[in-house]
């Protein structure tokens, strides 16, 4: 019965679940119950690793407030063909706000029962700490140099005591916030003692897309724009 959960970042749809850290960036959850009879919706914060497992901090090393708080902010839908009640939630509030960075899962529960999820958020807070630079080329390969575009970025670290950065550092590269084809596997071209190099990489070749072109198609006795 829940429909239209949507996690947007200043009201922004288009905008991915990324916050930064201590800054005036508002998350807003949202999601519709499919009655007009309310229900005492919890929700629960958990900080995460890079893959999205528990990371083990205690509440008190993420959080400043209180966890496993209600959802308050509820309004039953008027004049509608299907009864629902839409449920909203913002982040940081008067309740709890974040003092790390990394990813986070909210879980909701329908009246305490912790056991049955009613659905999962997944959001990331970050903190600029080091300096990426990124360019997409379309010299990849010969064979798909016409099909495909290749992503080279660089790492810079300076500062930072790194003894192995290709296991400390984890990297994520997503085409237009996909992910099913996201890479996360890629290791560096180039190391220094203070910067990472992901040049000419096969795993960070993807597909271009399509280009779309003008063309006028009113009359097929004469080659009119386009044609």
């Amino acid at each position: 019965h829940i429909q239209s959960l949507q996690v947007k970042v200043n009201d922004n749809w288009l905008a991915p679940p990324i916050v930064s850290l201590n800054s005036e960036d508002i998350l807003n959850i949202s999601f519709d119950e499919m009655s007009h009879e309310y229900h005492r919706f919890q929700y629960v914060i958990s900080h995460c690793n890079a893959d999205w497992t528990p990371s083990g901090l205690s509440e008190i090393d993420f959080l400043e407030g209180f966890n496993n708080s209600p959802i308050e902010n509820y309004q039953n839908s008027i004049n509608t063909t299907m009864l629902y009640t839409h449920y909203s939630i913002s982040f940081p509030n008067d309740q709890v706000k974040l003092k790390v960075s990394g990813n986070y899962i909210i879980t909701i529960y329908n009246d305490n029962d912790d056991s049955k999820p009613v659905c999962k958020v997944c959001f990331s807070v970050i903190e600029k700490k080091v300096t990426i630079s990124a360019k997409v080329r379309s010299n990849t390969d010969i064979d798909n140099n016409k099909s495909h575009q290749q992503v080279s970025f660089s790492v810079n670290y300076a500062g930072y005591n790194i003894r192995n950065p290709q296991n400390e550092i984890k990297i994520k590269v997503m085409q237009n916030l996909r992910e099913d084809n996201c890479v996360t596997n890629a290791l560096p071209s180039y190391v220094s003692s203070n910067e990472l190099r992901y040049e000419y990489n096969k795993n960070l070749i993807f597909d271009a897309g399509n280009e779309y072109r003008r063309f006028e198609m009113v009359s097929v006795r004469y080659a009119a724009q386009g044609i």
